[in-house]
């Protein structure tokens, strides 16, 4: 029997993935809610960013088209923003332009994938943020030692993670269910738009995140986490959705 012929398309690359996922997504400064009950990565990230000075230079990895940027932004004298997809930079630089001139001179934003040499000089930054994205990139290994070169001795990792020890996603597994750490829904038709689990291809807890940490030059200082009712949650890891970590460089 010969062999059959079978056509298969090449699969887009990720810069093309989350283009796709930004093009059409709503622009406004996110919403911060840092002290209330119910939280999520970007609250927990502001009010974790409480406990550091104001000033200096900040660095945020996976900044999409700029919500939370804006929002953060007189946090720092200066800010930059990059992410793999340039349509994703280039809406945040006219967005802001259009809505929050102003800003224009302190935050700018640069495409950039993670997963390559930051384009940066050695301790460049004081502050570096990654929300969402550690769970996304091919090599956390190659991530963090960036991060450790990019930022200052003593200076400030902000990291968030779905937790992949949150009870919702134990009961899951035990009854035979991939955990939704990434996406909200189950359908198989629409990941092929989602990305598996929402494109996750690792798997954090809070142990596993620390020991990243402790591998790559860095110590935590503070968690946290999010979801409904949070605050009255995180005193116990596996009861939040996401995990969020400021820990400074060694």
């Amino acid at each position: 029997m010969g062999k059959v012929g079978i056509a298969i398309a090449r699969p887009p690359n990720l810069e093309s993935f989350y283009s796709e996922l930004v093009r059409e997504m709503d622009w406004s400064p996110a919403e911060l809610r840092p002290h209330a009950a119910s939280t999520n990565a970007y609250d927990d990230v502001a009010r974790l960013l409480e406990n550091i000075p104001t000033g200096g230079k900040a660095l945020e990895i996976g900044c999409g088209i700029g919500k939370f940027s804006v929002s953060i932004a007189e946090k720092f004298e200066e800010l930059v923003g990059i992410d793999i997809s340039k349509v994703a930079t280039e809406r945040a630089g006219m967005e802001q332009s259009k809505n929050l001139a102003a800003l224009d001179s302190k935050v700018t934003y640069l495409a950039a994938n993670a997963d390559n040499t930051f384009p940066f000089d050695n301790n460049e930054f004081d502050t570096v943020i990654m929300i969402a994205v550690l769970e996304h990139v091919i090599d956390v290994f190659h991530v963090m030692d960036e991060i450790k070169r990019v930022c200052k001795t003593g200076g400030s990792v902000f990291i968030t993670v779905p937790n992949a020890a949150y009870l919702r996603h134990v009961r899951d597994l035990l009854f035979g269910r991939v955990p939704l750490t990434g996406t909200y829904t189950r359908e198989i038709h629409q990941w092929r738009t989602l990305g598996w689990d929402g494109a996750h291809f690792h798997q954090f807890t809070k142990s596993a995140l620390n020991e990243l940490l402790e591998d790559t030059g860095f110590t935590a200082q503070d968690w946290t986490g999010d979801g409904k009712w949070a605050k009255y949650r995180r005193w116990l890891p596996n009861m939040v959705g996401s995990l969020t970590v400021r820990a400074t460089k060694d």
